[in-house]
């Protein structure tokens, strides 16, 4: 939310704005037209900061309300992952591990539910995983892409230093 200050400095410029107004209407035909010239662009420099203060808080609250909604969905998806073999996956409906890794970095620090990507060799080369969001790079025999009961054995290293988070 936006801080106090930031409120009332809003709340001060529409009064400021109010009392410019009535002060034109009051005057009425009393004014020479360059005071009421001067008034006007004082009313209207007041209700341009009081536009852009207002621009300001509702950046602030879209940008709360954005994390708030990026917090949720982690918070719903904590329960719908399994971590097996140094990499987490999707759970399918009784709970086992499914479908092609996640990248542990995305997840453990953005709360991000990133597929790994198999990049690299086939076969008996070896076999990398890489995450298309955060870019990291993954060497691990133990990672796998889960198929219902089956699974596929993926690589035959271990993670890189520094590379896999």
């Amino acid at each position: 939310m936006p801080d106090i200050p930031t409120v009332a400095a809003i709340i001060s410029g529409v009064k400021n704005s109010i009392d410019i107004a009535t002060a034109i209407k009051a005057a009425g035909e009393s004014l020479e037209q360059a005071e009421r010239n001067l008034q006007l662009a004082g009313l209207i420099e007041s209700l341009v900061d009081v536009k852009l203060q207002a621009a300001e808080i509702k950046e602030s609250v879209e940008e709360k309300d954005k994390r708030i909604a990026e917090l949720e969905e982690a918070l719903a998806n904590k329960g719908a992952v399994v971590h097996v073999h140094g990499a987490y996956h999707m759970r399918d409906g009784k709970g086992r591990p499914t479908g092609y890794p996640i990248c542990s970095y995305c997840w453990e620090v953005n709360h991000r539910l990133i597929h790994l990507v198999q990049v690299g060799g086939w076969g008996r080369v070896r076999l990398n995983w890489k995450c298309p969001a955060c870019k990291t790079t993954y060497h691990h025999r133990a990672l796998r892409v889960f198929k219902g009961i089956g699974e596929t054995k993926a690589s035959d290293a271990l993670p890189e230093p520094g590379n896999a988070y």
